[in-house]
């Protein structure tokens, strides 16, 4: 994407474009762009406005709703469309901020509006991918995930498209995110590999870190019901139990209660995925490298799991990388914020054939 008479100016890996309508731009002041397992990735770009400005709102080159996509280090990261632009001037200065988002911002702001709610006997896919088609975006599957069909559903128009796809995912055991170009992301059992190397006094610019058992639990009990049948009822569907074992050695225990009527199997995921959340939060850490690519080459991106090791930080082993932030800045250069977790929270577990890098 680096225009040809940059080659001698600028590094190749550090040009951030961005194309509107078909139209490459550069030469930005200031750009922010991030990506992390949520509904969607978000973009803030700042420039100084283009000459002659136009009369009406609606001839300007950047406008709310334009298509767009981004390309970092040649490398395309979003694919969405441009949300709001903001103006500011003086009497020197006259400068443009343009923020958006990707393709699956709208999943998370629409409502549901099929009048047929009834979706007894689909699995979380086929819901998901029902209620998603509308929006012309796909679902992308990384790890395995259940297909354990929902007995008895019914859904409400009314409820956001995301909430409710979520609140399912949670029932299944699946981590729900999306990727820069809006695919929904769905997440499920996975090794959690070990690749580049986050190290202090190497790569490290900068860290912080939260080490907490406050979510932490010494036992996470399930508690539902099911609906009876003929082969099955009473006690057996109206008092279902189970439980997971956490890993904390005081007294403490959480109830987990299933959303809707459901299998013995499908209340033991949603404790489980209960598990993983919570114990998942126990390593927290935000570390910043410099660049925008990792030590192989990549460029940084949510669901790998670099290794970190850090004293300081009293951090000795492989993370899971949550949020994604690309920043570019005059005053601070260009730089890549990671925001990392335990493996766990994204359903990885470990990979015991890699060790540190």
């Amino acid at each position: 994407m680096p225009r040809p008479d940059d080659a001698g100016r600028f590094n190749p890996s550090e040009i951030a474009v961005l194309v509107v309508n078909g139209t490459e731009f550069y030469d930005w002041l200031s750009i922010e762009v991030k990506i992390e397992i949520a509904a969607y990735a978000s973009f803030s770009f700042t420039c100084t406005e283009f000459s002659p400005i136009p009369s009406a709102w609606t001839s300007l080159k950047f406008k709310p709703g334009d298509k767009c996509d981004v390309y970092l280090g040649g490398v395309h990261v979003l694919k969405g469309y441009i949300l709001t632009r903001q103006v500011a001037y003086d009497g020197k200065t006259h400068a443009v901020q343009l923020s958006g988002v990707s393709l699956s911002f709208d999943i998370a702001s629409s409502s549901i509006v099929t009048q047929a709610g009834n979706y007894d006997g689909y699995d979380w896919k086929r819901v998901t991918e029902s209620l998603i088609k509308p929006f012309g975006v796909p679902l992308k599957v990384e790890g395995n995930i259940s297909s354990l069909p929902f007995k008895n559903l019914q859904i409400q128009p009314g409820e956001l498209v995301w909430s409710c796809i979520e609140r399912l995912a949670t029932q299944r055991k699946i981590r729900l995110g999306s990727t820069g170009m809006g695919e929904v992301l769905a997440i499920g059992d996975h090794q959690a590999g070990s690749g580049d190397g986050l190290v202090e006094g190497e790569n490290i610019l900068r860290a912080r870190c939260i080490i907490s058992d406050v979510l932490a639990a010494q036992k996470y009990i399930g508690q539902g019901q099911d609906t009876g049948n003929d082969e099955k009822w009473g006690d057996d569907v109206s008092k279902q139990r189970t439980s997971v074992s956490g890993s904390l050695q005081r007294f403490k225990q959480i109830i987990v209660s299933s959303e809707t009527p459901d299998s013995d199997e499908g209340l033991k995921l949603r404790v489980q995925m209960e598990h993983n959340h919570s114990e998942g939060t126990k390593v927290e850490a935000q570390i910043v490298v410099q660049g925008w690519f990792s030590p192989s080459g990549k460029i940084w991106n949510v669901r790998q799991y670099p290794f970190v090791r850090s004293p300081m930080l009293m951090v000795e082993e492989p993370l899971g990388v949550r949020a994604v932030t690309f920043r570019q800045s005059v005053s601070e250069g260009t730089t890549t914020t990671l925001d990392v977790i335990s493996p766990i929270w994204m359903n990885g577990g470990p990979n015991y054939s890699l060790g540190a890098p």
